[in-house]
């Protein structure tokens, strides 16, 4: 069902039938709908299609936390929330191809956007009870910084294509931190991203991708502090 915005002189908005109504660039546009092609498609557009299919399968789960740590981009005729900036710039430099399979590039990945000044991560690693331990430098300050500002750690496991969030778990000036991942994750990469946000709630850091750690809770030989 369409919309007439402006009386039964003014421009359609939606599909009537074979017709469907939008504004682009200002003007109000109306055009046929296309026939379904039943031509093959193309490497590139099953490539295109693989692309797609890998990067909203990645962000599904992180959704609304990148729509709440992105500010919302306004074009002429369009707004675009945080997990819109990020699929269309995943699509473009966050993925590769290797032996034709598509791959996320996770230190692409930017998981948030904010001009809060982030404290340094200097360490993660694993404790002897597979706890993560967080460490980082404090001295980075500026007028919009705050001794309360907190801490989050996204954690995404490679091999099952799952995000682990744990919020506000430090102070900025605690300097250190731990946390516990998911039972279930039992052995595969995984990758971290830091996440300031203010005590208030208001502005957040652009995320800070680390490097991976392997996991493995079955290994005899564990990995020390």
């Amino acid at each position: 069902m369409a919309e007439i915005k402006d009386g039964i002189l003014g421009g359609v908005q939606g599909k009537v039938g074979t017709v469907v109504g939008y504004t682009y660039r200002g003007k109000k546009i109306i055009r046929s709908l296309s026939d379904n092609s039943t031509k093959p498609a193309t490497e590139a557009q099953i490539l295109q299609r693989s692309k797609l299919t890998i990067t909203v399968k990645f962000l599904k789960s992180i959704k609304g936390f990148v729509n709440a740590h992105y500010p919302v981009v306004t074009t002429t005729n369009k707004i675009k929330v945080g997990y819109d900036q990020l699929r269309s710039e995943m699509m473009t430099n966050g993925l590769e191809i290797k032996e034709n399979m598509v791959h996320i590039l996770p230190e692409r990945v930017i998981l948030s956007i904010g001009v809060l000044t982030p404290a340094a991560i200097q360490k993660i690693n694993f404790l002897k009870d597979y706890k993560v331990k967080v460490r980082w430098d404090d001295t980075l300050i500026n007028a919009l910084t705050n001794a309360n500002d907190q801490l989050t750690i996204i954690a995404f496991h490679d091999e099952l294509n799952e995000f682990h969030t744990v919020k506000n778990i430090a102070k900025r000036t605690d300097k250190y931190t731990h946390f516990e991942l998911p039972e279930e994750w039992e052995t595969g990469t995984i990758h971290f991203w830091s996440v300031w946000v203010s005590t208030e709630k208001s502005i957040n850091s652009t995320s800070s991708y680390h490097y991976p750690l392997t996991l493995n809770r079955a290994k005899e030989e564990i990995l020390k502090e």
